[in-house]
């Protein structure tokens, strides 16, 4: 389809990013963000999921199936993948309520309340149920005509793009047309030398294979629960009499070699038959291939037989559709994706698992009712086209056009409050908010402005007529072939980064152009500058600072003045509001049970009393950037905060952040939550930056390389951590900020610098819970991880060399 429209130079856009499982997701998330394209999802397997089940199975723990999984850092990708998502497309409604609802970003109740009442700051997927469609293609049957490629064909698309090729619906060499009508006791299984193999090979162990074939095919585990029909069809004399059974149980050679668990489902089935008695009228052939299994189904088709499909729990039922295909009835079971399949297809009857009574009872209910059967069986093929890939695309298009439409006429919320949180009793810490505070009392303060272009005035230190937010080519970045970044994490990283910073900026001066430099600070613009300016590092030679975690970027003109980027604000604004998130934030601040339970809060009430003293947030007031709040937190409120998680955890910042994470996931709020670790007088100083969901540091240079046209591998990473420790080829890499991990991901280049002994972070002062935060922060790096793209410098000097070696990179590229 893109190579018809690029030959016929038809215009498009990007309609629709998808992603399927949990890493492509988080993809997808990150695509979505950069290209301001919506996206939408598809789980698959879900790892909340396969973790309860884990669980569940007492055969390993938590920390083993971490290890073997990494399965915390999966869940996490599929919580991203949410909160990008418009749509998450499901196989069944089971799967929303028992998979999804298992996630911070979703909740049933919540979702239906969020897009009645749509608002720009909440929202939570919509969760789809379309059934995955069917290639019909190997099937030996014959199939009615699909009209989805009916009406496709209709409106063929004028510039001669293809069409979907219907299922071919003539019948394979050997088959047999089936007969609409017949009775009871009369059987179309032909056996002649044209009868396939695996008729023969399942005849071997019957002693009347004309006898209707109660069919089931699975591989022989638990779940299947194959020995509850084995049961049901043993102590039901009328339906031994009736039929036999054909277990189709995967492939084996010796049952000493299976895994345990089928080893001892097939134990079991082999003890039921013994114990029934069932020789010769239970059938259970070693091997079959791909290719037999259309044939297995025709042969429950040709002797008037059912299929079965009674797992304890089903959460797609491909086999109950294949029947279908075959116009095999079928009994099902009523746990899961099978209840969906029966509504759409009509073509059998749902079981209690459970109950061998009513497997058993509705079985013989299909072999005795003739005009039952195939009333069945034509309902299964008559309908089957509801599950074509064709009609799969049209429902997903569908679906998702209607989505965007009512994205596209929603009004996004207004309101005037825009203000900056801070939880803390030190007032010697303004330095690191939003804004500079005056002197404020204990606690949490506000700060309300207009809007962005207010603060950016002020911000930037410049006249109103000078504000002119240039994005074109007088911007010093616009003809760089290639940048070195350097991340800023704090004021008090700023002399250890100096000398970092101007040797990067002498090497790129001398590359003639090809290199620039930027920074990536955690600071508001005019404090990025000032601090600099303290460590004699002036804005010249630097091309762009992404400022306030990623809140804003900042671009230096060829003039010498520096602007917002007001792209990078529109992007970002996808899902923010302010005006709840920060309602949202005092509650928690005020009733820290809504963050975590807690039989009582003895902490609550000095942050209470600070509460009283929030200015009127009727009333506006300057100074805020409208886009990024902070929350700091001293020992006092991390532990109020942190109630309910017990002994030292009560003062673990991670731990914290994380629980406002997830309890701002579970509200509805998309937001991205980064946690910098600030030393202070031998004490760490928690703050928590809250951005947009689109907006962090990382994905800022994302944006930065995308504006300039520019491949991700043109962008390097100059980092100059607290601590560097090294055990095997395995590196320790310790950070003041979460997003390190971020900053180093992807496929840009990353060089470690070696801090020097005084330039290393002193944690000896520090109690257990502040210590385990700066652990949490430490990443793993080594070359089976990053390969050569991270590698370590231990001199400032060869910073130098990191500039020559980019621009030598990019000029082979040319």
């Amino acid at each position: 389809m893109v190579t018809t429209l690029a030959e016929a130079k038809t215009p498009c856009e990007l309609y629709m990013i998808h992603g399927h499982y949990a890493d492509a997701g988080e993809v997808a998330a990150l695509i979505s963000s950069t290209l301001d394209v919506d996206m939408c999802m598809t789980g698959h397997s879900l790892g909340r999921n396969k973790l309860e089940h884990l669980l569940a199975s007492g055969t390993v723990s938590k920390a083993e199936i971490e290890s073997t999984y990494k399965i915390s850092r999966r869940v996490e990708a599929e919580e991203r993948a949410l909160e990008s998502a418009i749509m998450v497309f499901t196989s069944t409604k089971q799967e929303i309520t028992e998979q999804w609802g298992l996630y911070d970003g979703f909740d049933v109740s919540l979702e239906k309340v969020l897009r009645n009442r749509r608002r720009t700051g909440r929202h939570m997927p919509f969760m789809n149920v379309i059934p995955p469609g069917l290639d019909f293609s190997n099937l030996k049957v014959d199939l009615p005509e699909d009209p989805v490629i009916k009406e496709m064909l209709q409106h063929k698309p004028a510039y001669g793009g293809v069409t979907p090729k219907a299922a071919d619906s003539s019948p394979k060499s050997g088959d047999t047309p089936r007969k609409l009508q017949r009775s009871l006791g009369e059987s179309t299984r032909d056996f002649g030398e044209q009868e396939p193999a695996i008729w023969k090979e399942i005849s071997k162990f019957l002693r009347n294979p004309h006898k209707p074939a109660i069919l089931a095919m699975s591989r022989p585990d638990p779940k299947k629960n194959i020995t509850t029909l084995v049961k049901a069809f043993g102590e039901n004399k009328t339906l031994r009499g009736l039929a036999n059974l054909v277990l189709i149980m995967g492939n084996r050679e010796l049952i000493d070699s299976m895994a345990g668990g089928s080893a001892k489902v097939l134990t079991q089935v082999l003890k039921l038959i013994d114990n029934h008695d069932l020789y010769g009228s239970v059938a259970y052939p070693k091997r079959h291939t791909q290719k037999d299994i259309s044939d297995i189904y025709r042969l429950s088709l040709a002797t008037h037989g059912v299929f079965t499909n009674v797992a304890l729990q089903e959460p797609f039922g491909l086999t109950v559709i294949e029947a279908a295909a075959h116009g095999v009835p079928t009994v099902a079971t009523k746990n899961g994706g099978p209840v969906d399949i029966m509504t759409t297809l009509h073509h059998g009857l749902l079981v209690d698992p459970n109950s061998s009574k009513e497997i058993a009872d509705a079985l013989v209910k299909i072999l005795t009712e003739p005009k039952e059967w195939e009333e069945m069986s034509q309902n299964g093929i008559k309908n089957i086209m509801a599950y074509s890939w064709p009609s799969h695309c049209k429902q997903v298009l569908e679906s998702l056009e209607k989505e965007k439409q009512c994205h596209k006429t929603h009004t996004k919320h207004k309101g005037r409050l825009s203000g900056s949180l801070e939880v803390s009793s030190r007032g010697t810490m303004d330095r690191m908010f939003s804004t500079p505070l005056a002197n404020k009392e204990r606690g949490i303060t506000h700060r309300i402005s207009k809007n962005r272009a207010d603060f950016w005035k002020e911000e930037a230190n410049q006249p109103q007529d000078k504000r002119d937010n240039h994005t074109g080519s007088d911007l010093r970045g616009q003809e760089r072939k290639h940048f070195v970044v350097v991340p800023l994490d704090g004021d008090f990283r700023v002399g250890d980064m100096a000398p970092s910073i101007q040797a990067l900026k002498k090497a790129a001066a001398n590359s003639g152009g090809a290199v620039g430099v930027g920074i990536v600070s955690m600071m508001g613009f005019e404090h990025t500058r000032n601090e600099l300016a303290e460590a004699d590092v002036d804005l010249d030679g630097l091309d762009w600072i992404v400022c306030h975690s990623g809140a804003d970027i900042w671009h230096g003109q060829q003039d010498g003045q520096w602007d917002a980027d007001d792209q990078w604000e529109q992007l970002i604004d996808f899902r923010w509001d302010r005006v709840s998130l920060q309602r949202l934030l005092t509650k928690l601040v005020t009733a820290p049970m809504l963050l975590t339970p807690a039989p009582s809060v003895k902490g609550l009430s000095p942050l209470a009393r600070a509460l009283a003293s929030m200015p009127d947030p009727d009333k506006e007031e300057k100074g805020v950037h409208p886009q990024h709040v902070c929350i700091q937190l001293d020992r006092e409120s991390k532990s109020i905060l942190g109630q309910g998680a017990g002994g030292r955890k009560l003062a673990i910042s991670t731990a914290v952040v994380d629980r406002l994470r997830r309890r701002l996931r579970s509200n509805g709020f998309r937001a991205h939550l980064t946690l910098q670790m600030v030393p202070e007088e031998g004490d760490l100083i928690s703050n928590v930056h809250i951005t947009p969901l689109r907006a962090s540091r990382a994905l800022a240079l994302r944006f930065l390389a995308n504006k300039f046209n520019l491949d991700m591998e043109r962008v390097t990473v100059v980092v100059l951590p607290p601590m560097v420790t090294k055990k095997n080829e395995m590196f320790n890499v310790g950070s003041y900020t979460s997003d390190l991990a971020e900053l180093v991901s992807g496929l840009n280049k990353v060089f470690i610098e070696i801090p020097k002994k005084d330039q290393t972070f002193d944690m000896s002062g520090l109690d257990a819970g502040d210590v385990q935060s700066v652990e949490k922060l430490t990443i793993k790096v080594g070359p089976k991880l990053f390969g050569d793209r991270v590698q370590f410098i231990e001199e400032q000097e060869h910073l130098a060399d990191v500039v020559k070696g980019v621009k030598i990179s990019d000029d082979s590229k040319q």
